[in-house]
């Protein structure tokens, strides 16, 4: 019914139009309630963000969490809308200046208050029918720390073009040795690949943002290319254009090494804009990718933001910097890579 709230001649105030799906969708309600729309944009708010970019939050992280890399039906994701213009539609490049200004609640919570999952134990490829221990670290002290947990998404619920109803919850506990909080999986049987989301929640009921890591079982079916340099260095993303598309997607973007190494390695990425501008054409996405020891390959996800409008070819930029435990080839300090979006309306 977004349409029917639309202003007309009769409306002298402003409004701000909030939905957690679009026509037709599914609301997701996972995890108690702790994977829904309500609870991010609400947790947000509450801590004194305004509507706007609790808004963006709370669609980022529904987008993340419910749709698959393989998926392109629309309506296997949720996408929230938000109407500030009084047009009844939702327009990612003109809705939001109300919204922006706007602030709910009381602020109560502050960031000190909120905990932060920073760090797990890297992505990993396993036999199948093994198990897998896994390894989260949060920035507040453990006394501050009500509980840490993680989901698992199989290959089924991945690849499913229906709402997910349930995903496997195992708590972790603090071990104090390794200042980290630690579980091991269920056996995992089926080959192919799961995406494990690490949560925090804090003695004062706040949750962190999940932080996602992707598990392989058994061999990947990919499409990369090999680097043929003997040294082990960070290579180009394997898919450097792609549609724009009408809503929303994510896009994953390879980092892979020619050969395994001993230790883990971390490199920091940044989008940086280019013709295409963040906020408008995609979400700025920044952190820290680990490539496990033993492994050869993470991911690095970036959120595209779709519409109907026709406009020009537009491209931004991925930088690479702050390796640890592996040099940049040729001396280098970062790597920047072009990517571009193709208009496709």
């Amino acid at each position: 019914f977004m349409a029917s709230l639309k202003k007309d001649a009769n409306t002298t105030y402003e409004r701000i139009n909030l939905f957690s799906t679009k026509e037709n969708q599914g609301a997701y309600y996972a995890a108690d309630g702790q994977l829904s729309f309500s609870h991010y944009f609400w947790t947000d708010t509450n801590r004194g963000m305004n509507v706007k970019d609790a808004f963006l939050n709370a669609r980022r992280t529904l987008i993340t969490a419910t749709q698959s890399k393989t998926i392109t039906d629309t309506n296997s994701s949720q996408q929230s809308q938000l109407d500030d213009d009084g047009d009844g539609l939702y327009n990612s490049k003109i809705d939001g200046a109300l919204a922006k200004v706007t602030y709910l609640g009381l602020n109560a919570a502050t960031a000190t208050t909120f905990p932060t999952v920073f760090a797990h134990q890297g992505d990993k490829q396993v036999d199948p029918n093994s198990t897998l221990s896994l390894s989260a670290q949060v920035d507040l002290p453990p006394e501050y720390i009500k509980e840490v947990w993680a989901l698992i998404r199989t290959p089924s619920q991945i690849l499913s073009n229906t709402a997910i109803s349930d995903m496997q919850t195992i708590s972790l506990s603090y071990n104090s040795s390794t200042r980290s909080y630690t579980g091991i999986t269920p056996t995992l049987t089926t080959e192919g690949e799961y995406l494990i989301s690490y949560f925090a929640k804090s003695t004062q009921d706040n949750l962190s943002e999940p932080l996602t890591a992707s598990i392989q079982v058994g061999e990947a079916t990919s499409t990369a290319t090999e680097n043929k340099n003997t040294a082990p260095q960070i290579p180009e993303d394997v898919q450097a254009s792609f549609l724009e598309g009408d809503d929303n997607n994510i896009n994953y973007y390879l980092l892979k090494l020619s050969k395994p190494l001993t230790m883990d390695i971390r490199v920091d990425y940044t989008t940086e804009d280019d013709t295409a501008k963040a906020g408008l054409d995609y979400h700025k996405a920044q952190g820290t990718a680990t490539i496990s020891a033993g492994q050869t390959y993470t991911t690095i996800a970036v959120e595209i933001i779709g519409d109907n409008e026709p406009e020009q070819t537009e491209t931004f930029s991925i930088k690479l910097t702050n390796p640890q435990g592996i040099s940049f080839p040729y001396g280098k300090t970062e790597i920047i890579k072009t990517r571009t979006i193709l208009d496709d309306d």
